[in-house]
């Protein structure tokens, strides 16, 4: 077939005349060809006037298609020139007009017969006003391209002579563009080329002459084949070995060069490939065997007519360009690999099903490389079950523009732990759109790569990783389905549950699931810029406890119709923000769980803008703490969140860590609640009125501005300070200051069945207190620099006071009582420096009210003092004893007005202590 392209070109440069536009004239035949004005015609100016009915515009540099053969004179091709325009010619490209050259005697030939001031050739192609008669007729006449070439078939390396042949028309031909088909090229008139691969060749040729160009393509014209090849014969009767020479004609394993014939129809043998061996070119028409220890590698181009069987681990690698292995006989793959590699081609047209039954780990097919290709194309199952239930991988890859055809596989079956796994990366394609199994698939994908399964519907046990990406358009619900991706992305547009599963998303990974509607036992983590969008979602429920976690400021969850949250832990980590729209949040797993609320790091956010109600209920007694935390200024937003319910012996603590905040300022919960605050955090939580068995702990602050009473109420904090101006009363509770923590409770007036203790440089003021009533073992306790003040105290009742580590204990107390009946120390000053002051008191009541022999001692210890000096009463109940001492150098107690001492009451000086 031969395709050929003519084009006339007029050049414009100058405008030196005008002429009229044409009258209309006879329609001309479809015209064909080029006219090129190569940019120097205003293309607004000019336009090819085909025939009376149809004008074409021409732009600058644009190509218009007519018939040279027609171009004979001014009717049948016309170019319309406006009035302020005019055509010259340039034959010779040197900027000057012909006719300019002419009058300046520069180019004589140049013809103006009618001494009209244009070329003759001109008139005669464009003004149809002066036809010139045809004698003197100067038009150009496109060149003709054509050529010849000897030989055009052989086999390769094929040397092939082109001669030109055309015809250069008006003008000499001035320039040749040869195009070999096989990526050479030329510009001589007459090239040698040489073809070195097999193949089918078009040749195109492009002439040039001043007046056109022409260009010819002969298709299909040069036909290079394989070079002969000698033949090497199996001649053994029996079943052999490949690589023994005794079983060819030459006495010798066939050749690179030499051509491998395995064809003995009578004998019925097997040929076996028992170690590492290279095929080249081959007809095989037995049957071959690659065993354990055997590999095959095919370089060439072979086909296996019989029986095809590779067992044992035996290895068929077809590597290189133009590498093929084609199978046509029956195929058995036992405990096979197969490798495609460097553009190769491995074909098994007749291999419908096979079974993998071994019991290790490896890879099946593993195709690499531009042009590799694997052909499984009619394969519809396997089945990978070696009866055990360890855990094994049969995995088939697909890299480097690599390609596996599995269009005809509809059924994987897998024994128990078992998977399969496909491989997809960079470029490698795999066809398997009608796969409908699911069960133990693993989906590997890497950047630049993506694998599409339109044919599963329902997924059970899948695990999908990589930086690629995955496509199940089908899927409707999914079981044990895990997702680890790092970029790249997962789609499945009609999935509408997750089950027993996790979805983890990293890098720039990202996934929209817009019809998921429910996640049960589904673990989610988003990291870094990673993104997950799930608009139809409702519910997130689990067992066990599943984490909905989020790390990174780019990070992304969105879930805009979720309204509960059933036994889920949300972690927010590393500046992300996880806004969700739940109304109910309810934790009911019997065990004591992570934070369940939790946002760490500084910008982390976690906000439940909807959400009034916590439930935290285990349904059994066990002691269970449900954490609710803002760490490392992170902050946790619960705006409307007014109760919280608690199974019987649960807590649930809120815990603002090291900078964090937590927004509550509706709570008003407040039985079995904990409160911890961390260095630098302050919690607020104005809707509290009463604390009811709460334990507040930690080293920031706590304001509680609303609360007005607290009965089992326990405070330990080390630093920071709890703020709590409306606190009335405190009973049954507990109040631990130490550190350099700061509590001042400035309208408590009663404190019943309570410790104090105070250590280190903290300070505890309660100037509104009145009396102090305490229970078996209560205790007030101070040491070090720390500071009590109770200005307004006057009555103590069996509170042991207790002064340590050279602090000074001051209680303005008149009275003192103990009515419990048990020995006990309830003055109790020990260690150098340490001073237990009582200046206003005068009177002391120790009476059980019971006839039990009691001893209450008064104890000064290793230095210290106590000072009584007003106490003037001592009231003892029957059997009542008192034994005040002062042991140790320095020590000293001061009963000045206790004179004489009652019965029953005694003192001592030891060691070097004093009683004065």
């Amino acid at each position: 077939m031969v395709r050929r392209r003519r084009s006339i070109i007029v050049t414009a440069t100058l405008v030196i005349a005008s002429l009229s536009a044409p009258s209309a004239f006879a329609a001309p035949d479809p015209v064909a060809g080029d006219v090129n004005l190569d940019g120097h015609v205003d293309a607004v100016d000019v336009q090819l006037v085909i025939n009376a009915a149809l004008s074409v515009p021409v732009a600058s540099d644009t190509d218009v298609d007519f018939d040279a053969a027609h171009a004979t004179n001014a009717i049948d091709v016309q170019l319309v020139i406006n009035a302020a325009l005019g055509i010259v010619i340039d034959r010779d490209r040197d900027g000057l007009a012909d006719i300019a050259e002419a009058n300046l005697g520069v180019n004589p030939d140049v013809k103006d017969t009618d001494g009209g001031g244009v070329d003759d050739g001109v008139e005669v192609l464009v003004d149809h006003t002066n036809p010139l008669n045809p004698a003197d007729d100067q038009g150009f006449v496109a060149p003709t391209a054509d050529f010849t070439a000897v030989p055009t078939s052989g086999a390769f390396p094929l040397d092939v002579q082109f001669t030109d042949t055309s015809t250069p028309g008006t003008s000499p031909i001035t320039s040749w563009a040869w195009v070999f088909g096989d990526g050479g090229a030329s510009t001589a008139q007459d090239p040698l080329h040489t073809y070195t691969e097999q193949g089918t060749y078009n040749v195109q040729l492009t002439v040039h002459t001043s007046g056109g160009q022409d260009t010819i393509t002969k298709y299909s014209y040069i036909n290079v084949t394989q070079p002969a090849q000698p033949q090497v014969l199996w001649i053994s009767p029996q079943d052999g070995f490949w690589d023994d020479p005794a079983n060819w004609s030459t006495g010798q394993v066939p050749k690179a060069s030499e051509l491998a014939i395995v064809d003995l129809p009578s004998q019925n043998i097997t040929v076996t490939v028992r170690k590492p061996t290279t095929l080249y070119n081959a007809q095989i028409k037995e049957a071959l065997t690659i065993t354990s220890a055997g590999t095959l590698v095919e370089s060439g181009q072979a086909t296996v007519d019989s029986t095809f069987t590779i067992t044992g681990g035996g290895t068929l690698q077809v590597d290189g360009a133009g590498a093929t292995f084609t199978a046509n006989g029956s195929v058995l793959l036992q405990n096979h690999r197969i490798n495609v590699r460097n553009g190769g081609l491995a074909s098994f047209p007749t291999l419908t099903t096979f079974t993998y039954d071994a019991s290790d780990n490896h890879t099946l097919f593993d195709i690499s490389g531009t042009g590799s290709h694997l052909d499984l194309s009619h394969l519809t199952s396997f089945n990978f079950d070696d009866g055990f239930s360890s855990t094994i991988a049969a995995t088939i890859s697909v890299s480097s523009s690599g390609h596996l055809d599995l269009s005809a596989l509809t059924t994987v079956t897998v024994g128990t732990n078992h998977h399969f796994e496909f491989d997809v990366n960079t470029g490698g394609t795999i066809s398997a759109d009608l796969l409908q199994s699911s069960s133990g698939l693993v989906v590997t994908t890497t950047s630049g790569s993506s694998l599409n399964l339109p044919g599963i519907t329902s997924v059970s046990n899948v695990g999908v990783s990589g930086t690629g990406d995955l496509t199940l358009p089908n899927a409707t619900a999914a079981e044990q389905l895990s997702i680890s991706i790092s970029g790249g992305s997962f789609g499945a547009g009609l999935l509408t549950s997750i089950a027993n599963g996790s979805i983890t998303l990293n890098g720039t990974a990202a996934a929209t699931l817009p019809s998921l509607s429910t996640l049960t036992d589904t673990s989610i983590a988003l990291e870094n810029s990673a993104s997950l969008a799930l608009p139809a979602l409702t519910s997130m429920s689990s067992v066990t406890g599943n984490t909905l976690y989020l790390s990174g400021i780019s990070a992304s969850f969105t879930a805009d119709s979720l309204t509960s949250l059933t036994n889920v832990v949300l972690q927010v980590r590393s500046g992300a923000h996880l806004t969700l729209p739940a109304t109910a949040f309810t934790w009911s797993y019997n065990v004591n769980p992570p934070t369940t609320l939790d946002a760490s790091g500084s910008g982390s956010q976690i906000t439940l803008p909807n959400l009034t109600g916590l439930t935290f209920d285990g349904g059994s007694s066990a002691d269970i703490t449900m954490y609710v935390s803002a760490g490392d200024n992170g902050a946790l937003n619960l705006p409307e969140l007014v109760n919280v319910t608690l199974g019987t012996n649960h807590k649930y603590e809120l815990d603002a860590g090291s900078g964090g905040s937590i927004s509550a300022d509706k709570l008003v919960t407040n039985n079995g609640l904990k409160l911890w605050t961390g260095s630098d955090s302050t919690l607020t939580l104005p809707g509290l009125t009463n604390l009811s068995s709460v334990s507040i702990s930690g080293t920031g602050h706590l304001v509680l501005p609303s609360v007005t009473a607290g009965d089992g109420l326990s405070v330990s904090i080390n630093g920071g300070s709890v703020s709590a101006d409306g606190l009335a009363s405190i009973s049954n509770g507990s109040l631990t200051v130490y550190g350099t923590a700061t509590m001042t409770l400035p309208v408590l007036a009663s404190l019943t069945g309570t410790s104090i203790d105070v250590e280190n440089s903290a300070s505890l003021s309660l100037p509104s207190l009145t009396s102090i009533t305490a229970t078996t073992g209560k205790t007030l306790y101070l040491s070090n620099s720390a500071a009590f003040t109770a200005a307004s105290l006057s009555s103590v009742t069996n509170l042991v006071l207790q002064v340590r580590s050279g602090a000074v204990l001051t209680l303005p107390i008149s009275s003192y009582n103990w009515t419990i009946n048990s020995d006990a120390v309830p003055f109790d000053s020990s260690g150098s420096g340490s001073q237990l002051r009582l200046p206003s008191l005068t009177h002391v009541t120790f009476d059980a009210g019971v006839a039990s022999d009691i001893t209450l001692l008064v104890s000064a210890t290793n230095g210290a003092h106590i000072d009584a000096a007003a106490l003037n009463s001592v009231t003892l109940g029957t059997n009542h004893h008192v034994n005040i001492t002062a042991d140790g150098a320095g020590s000293h107690i001061a009963i000045t007005a206790l004179t004489p001492l009652p019965a029953n009451v005694t003192s001592a000086g030891t060691n070097g202590g004093t009683i004065l």
